[in-house]
């Protein structure tokens, strides 16, 4: 299969900087691969707005990274409620 390069698109880019404010962009292995450096999470972080829709599974193991102990239905109860949970 030949893959022809006929243009950008209005709009379409050929690359994205994702970078947040004060985060330095570094390329120590190689010249086209940037890498960031970002603080961890602190503990007791509201991970309310980050674990909603996604698996039990995927959710418990971001709260256990993060330190919180609250089950993944009191977490998503809390995000349809607004109410705090007990674990964070």
């Amino acid at each position: 299969m030949e893959i022809v390069f006929t243009g950008l698109r209005p709009g379409e880019k050929l690359h994205e900087d994702l970078l947040g404010t004060g985060e330095v962009d570094v390329r120590p292995l190689h010249p086209l691969i940037s890498q960031v450096q970002v603080p961890a999470i602190a503990g007791g972080a509201d991970l309310t707005g980050l674990t909603c829709g996604v698996p039990a599974a995927i959710a418990n193991r971001l709260r256990t990274m993060c330190g919180q102990t609250a089950p993944v239905s009191e977490v998503r109860a809390a995000a349809v409620s607004g109410a705090p949970t007990a674990g964070g």
